[in-house]
């Protein structure tokens, strides 16, 4: 797998919920295909589009396609395949769909604690070629935790990998890299199902009156060495952006007291309820 494959970032879709109170800000989106041959000139689409203080109402298409095979990457109301991509013939075939929404806000001039709960709609990768031959995949969540002057304070990311590689015979070795989706390997050994899940990203503690800046990103790369009977990669459009109506947005729940302060607020009950009581004997 070429460093490109692991430095290469795409987004796909995103709905992403926290609890209580929501904004939203500008909201962007890029999906782009490219076929690399090992000789030769690159073959490249990409579809960009911006729109701020309302859903995307605009589908955006990247396809590249010829006898290496396609790849197809969308977004918006028609765009519902997210990534698509196989490829027969040598060389790296990648696809990406990115999804950035910024200057998300705290409004109360209070600190508060944030998560994002966010779906994952499924997919399927596939890798039966000869050795030397591999298929990456990554979802990626990126924070940017920004204070009351718009100044970065934190950054914060979750992100899941798989890697599958013909090192060693047409059988690949699969590799699951930090948060688990849930993918499980078919008992041919030759495909990765990616299941339907719920999931959830921790943002920790937003300043008063600061903001989170959120993307999200979805990535395939394939890179077939000599002939592959099969090198793809299917992922649905995760967190129905999709629906224009359930485009990004974050919300924010009250920090809970700490268990020491709960403590202190409890013994001081307890010493003003014996005092009561000494009162009234």
């Amino acid at each position: 797998m070429k460093k490109s494959a692991f430095l290469l970032g795409g987004l796909t879709a995103a709905m992403l919920l926290l609890q209580a109170g929501t904004a939203q800000a500008l909201i962007s989106q890029h999906v782009e295909t490219r076929f690399l041959p090992t000789t030769g000139t690159a073959t490249i689409d990409f579809d960009t589009v911006d729109d701020s203080g309302g859903p995307i109402a605009t589908s955006i298409l990247a396809e590249v396609t010829g006898p290496f095979g396609r790849a197809t990457a969308s977004a918006g109301p028609a765009g519902n395949l997210g990534i698509d991509q196989y490829q027969a013939q040598e060389g790296e075939l990648t696809s990406e769909v990115t999804i950035l929404n910024t200057d998300i806000p705290n409004l109360l001039g209070v600190e508060r604690h944030a998560t994002a709960n966010f779906i994952i709609d499924g997919g399927s990768l596939a890798l039966y070629a000869e050795v030397g031959s591999s298929l990456f995949f990554l979802i990626e969540l990126e924070a940017s935790i920004q204070n009351s002057i718009g100044t970065e304070v934190r950054h914060e990311t979750w992100t899941s990998r798989i890697l599958m590689s013909a090192d060693t015979g047409p059988i690949p070795d699969v590799q699951f890299l930090d948060n688990d989706i849930g993918a499980v390997v078919q008992a041919n050994g030759f495909i990765v199902d990616i299941p339907f899940s719920f999931q959830t990203f921790d943002l920790g503690l937003i300043p008063a009156n600061g903001s989170v800046g959120l993307s999200y990103r979805a990535f395939a790369s394939s890179e077939v060495v000599g002939f592959a009977e099969l090198a793809s990669a299917q992922f649905s459009d995760p967190l129905n952006l999709t629906n224009p109506v359930e485009a990004p947005t974050v919300t924010y729940a009250p920090v809970p007291a700490p268990a020491s302060a709960l403590l202190v607020i409890t013994g001081l009950g307890l010493m003003g309820a014996l005092r009561r009581r000494r009162r009234a004997a």
